[in-house]
């Protein structure tokens, strides 16, 4: 089935609330991201634990943004959505050469 075909049978009040809990979901991404960037500042590893949990499900919310070329409802979105998607892949990339190296 195409993308089409599968938002055709959604209402359009649903789709709305849909872009505005992606819109909502994006920001709340960037927010763990700067909660996550002064608890690594800080030297916090309880809180940076903590973040990293809640990081993972809301990038998988976002994910066909966050990692494909489909964009968001405004510009400004979408260049979250991106800025989200690069630093889930550069935690993603240091974690495991950190692994790798111990």
């Amino acid at each position: 089935m195409t993308e089409k075909s599968l938002t055709k049978n959604i209402p359009v009040e649903k789709q709305g609330n849909m872009k505005l809990i992606q819109a909502i979901t994006l920001i709340a991404l960037l927010l763990l991201w700067v909660g996550y960037g002064f608890a690594l500042y800080n030297g916090n590893k309880t809180n940076m634990a903590g973040y990293a949990i809640l990081i993972l499900p809301f990038s998988l919310i976002n994910l066909k943004v966050l990692f494909t070329r489909e964009k968001a409802q405004n510009t400004v979105l979408n260049i979250i959505a991106k800025l989200d998607g690069i630093l889930l892949l550069v935690c993603a990339i240091i974690t495991i050469v950190s692994v790798l190296v111990k």
